[in-house]
């Protein structure tokens, strides 16, 4: 299955070029810079990304299950703001979220989150670019102290996507 390139590669792409014509141009101290800035960009880049997918999954959902304008449109409106109340970013895990789904919705993923590791994997990286998103923006930007490069919040995000392509087919 060919996977689909995001705002998150795009970005990715154009840091790597970026690095590659700093170091040919001996740029040092602008590739050291641009390491530490892009690596806070895409955290951002890359929570933006996961929210925007959850959203249109939610607004599928609602769409296909109700076919209700208004509803719809109320869905719009309160995932404006609440988007973030939905979760318990620093858990590391999703059973916040799920939870409003009901009981036996949130036991049925938590069965396939046992026996799938790489899901529960997905899920944690889906929860701690969530956290740090939210550490960065809540914080100063620059003054956060970042354990992980650009390629490793890079990983991070492509793990997360197993969670969403999860999300896509068990909330339809």
């Amino acid at each position: 299955m060919a996977s689909t390139r995001n705002v998150v590669d795009e970005f990715y792409d154009n840091y790597v070029s970026l690095l590659k014509l700093l170091e040919a141009k001996r740029e040092i101290s602008l590739q050291s810079w641009a390491g530490e800035f892009f690596r806070r960009i895409i955290v951002l880049v890359a929570a933006n990304h996961l929210e925007s997918e959850v959203k249109s999954i939610l607004r599928n959902l609602v769409k296909t299950k109700s076919g209700e304008p208004k509803l719809e449109s109320f869905l719009d409106a309160s995932m404006e703001r609440q988007y973030h109340t939905y979760f318990q970013w620093n858990k590391r895990n999703a059973n916040a979220f799920l939870g409003r789904f009901g009981k036996s919705f949130k036991e049925a993923v938590e069965r396939d989150v046992e026996d799938n590791e790489e899901l529960e994997v997905s899920i944690k990286a889906f929860m701690e670019i969530g956290d740090l998103r939210n550490t960065l923006l809540h914080e100063k930007l620059l003054e956060v102290t970042l354990e992980k490069s650009v390629d490793d919040f890079y990983q991070l995000h492509n793990k997360a996507l197993l969670f969403i392509g999860y999300l896509k087919t068990k909330l339809v």
